[in-house]
Order: structure tokens, then C-alpha cells, then sequence
């Protein structure tokens, strides 16, 4: 193995490395999300919300999030990196921040929200009002054991 593609390598192992610990992260984060989002559903239940219209907004907040944030993302790619010139491992490329990245960006942001938002949604969806007041219940039941902690 010459040394350039040792190089390449250790590099391709340490973007792994670094995905790997972004993407247990994003999951930690996701599932206190989750978990703080059900004791919101659960009370807008309680108070006679239908679980289609809870889904839906569900659904609704995270798109709009989403869209908003990947908005940001390229707004901020295009102020930073737009024509920039990158030393590559074999060439040199320039960054070019248009309106075929800016639709990838809100595509891509749009189904990861979509992704994230389906558990708690098939969840609201089948969830009848009493188990609506047993999660509740659960949820503030560790609220209260945490606190006392």
C-alpha cells in the first residue's frame, strides 16, 4: 500500500469514526425528543384532540422545521463556501451553491423529518384515550422520580 492511500485510509476510518459518534448522538437526542413529545400528545388527547389532527401537526411541525433549517444551512453554505476552491485528494473543485443544492438540501431534510417523525406518529395514530392517560401517568411518574433523585 502506497502512502497516499494509506492516507485516504485513515481518513475514510475517521469520517466513519465521526459519523458513527454524530449519528448515536442525533439518536440519543431524537429519543428524549420523542419521550418529551408523547407526554404532549398525550395531554392533547386527554383534552379531546383527534389522533389525526395530533399526527398531522406532528407531522406539519417537523416539515416546517425542517424546510426552515435547511433554508438556514444553505443560506450559510452559500455566505461561507460559494466559490470556494478545495484541494481534493487527486484534483482541485470549486463549491458551487445553487438551486439544485438548495432542493436536495429541503428534499433531505423534509424525509428525515418525515423519518423522525413516524414513530411518534404511527404511535398517536393507535393510541386510544386510555392509554393516553396511562402514558401520562408513566411519563410523570419518572418526572417526579428524577427530580426526587
Amino acid at each position: 500500500m502506497s502512502f497516499a492511500n494509506h492516507g485516504v485510509t485513515r481518513a475514510g476510518a475517521s469520517a466513519a469514526l465521526l459519523g458513527a459518534g454524530a449519528s448515536l448522538g442525533t439518536a440519543l437526542v431524537l429519543h428524549d425528543s420523542l419521550d418529551q413529545r408523547r407526554r404532549e400528545v398525550a395531554t392533547l388527547r386527554l383534552l379531546g384532540f383527534d389522533s389525526r389532527a395530533v399526527a398531522a401537526s406532528v407531522l406539519m411541525e417537523g416539515l416546517c422545521l425542517s424546510v426552515l433549517g435547511s433554508l438556514l444551512g444553505v443560506a450559510l453554505a452559500w455566505l461561507w463556501l460559494d466559490g470556494t476552491l478545495v484541494n481534493g485528494a487527486w484534483s482541485i473543485f470549486r463549491i458551487t451553491v445553487d438551486l439544485q443544492l438548495l432542493c436536495v438540501a429541503v428534499i433531505w431534510g423534509a424525509g428525515i423529518a418525515l423519518a423522525g417523525s413516524m414513530p411518534l406518529i404511527l404511535g398517536t395514530l393507535r393510541q386510544t384515550a386510555l392509554d393516553a392517560i396511562h402514558d401520562l401517568f408513566i411519563a410523570l411518574a419518572r418526572v417526579a422520580t428524577r427530580s426526587a433523585a
